[in-house]
């Protein structure tokens, strides 16, 4: 609500968010004249193929991993693909047969429905529910995921949003806002 109806903290979030959207990636380059096994790529170039050919745009997985500012947190799922050429389903722009990113799938943190944790209080993953049917949907390992935080603090997989602090004021504010109208 805060995010969407104040116009000091909606201001704010947007030019955080096309601030950082605007980042110039470089290419992860170690080892220059290593390529991995049986391919013409190095690391850093094959990272860079892979960002390059997901279904959507590396700015639009960063405008996605941003709400974690307005949420504490963002969660992603990640899907592979065999890169077999643009005949493929789904298309690649590489025919290399080697395992790419198909997608980084957002999951709408009002879809988690809960946190898995081991034995020890580490993140094992999620499970979502769906808004429409209120059924569960199988969980998501973390070993499948990205998970994008505020904070770490008490390894809370919610993060903090930074909104927070700013909540009470917003509160009074509406309130004396709507008792003026």
């Amino acid at each position: 609500e805060m995010s969407l109806n104040h116009p000091v903290i909606g201001a704010i979030l947007k030019s955080t968010k096309f601030l950082l959207r605007g980042v110039v990636w470089k290419q992860v380059n170690p080892q220059e004249d290593l390529l991995l096994p049986s391919t013409e790529f190095t690391p850093g170039q094959f990272l860079k193929s892979c960002m390059d050919d997901m279904s959507h745009t590396w700015q639009d997985h960063i405008a996605q991993t941003l709400s974690m500012l307005t949420y504490g947190f963002s969660y992603f799922e990640i899907c592979y693909k065999r890169r077999n050429g643009e005949a493929s389903d789904p298309p690649t722009q590489y025919d290399d047969g080697l395992i790419g990113w198909r997608k980084l799938a957002g999951r709408s943190q009002e879809t988690v429905w809960e946190w898995i944790f081991d034995e020890n209080g580490g993140i094992k993953g999620i499970i979502q529910q769906d808004p429409y049917s209120a059924r569960t949907i199988p969980p998501i390992p973390i070993e499948k995921s990205l998970l994008f935080r505020t904070t770490t603090e008490k390894n809370n997989p919610e993060g903090l949003s930074m909104l927070r602090e700013a909540y009470v004021s917003y509160r009074r504010q509406t309130q004396i806002e709507t008792m003026e109208a």
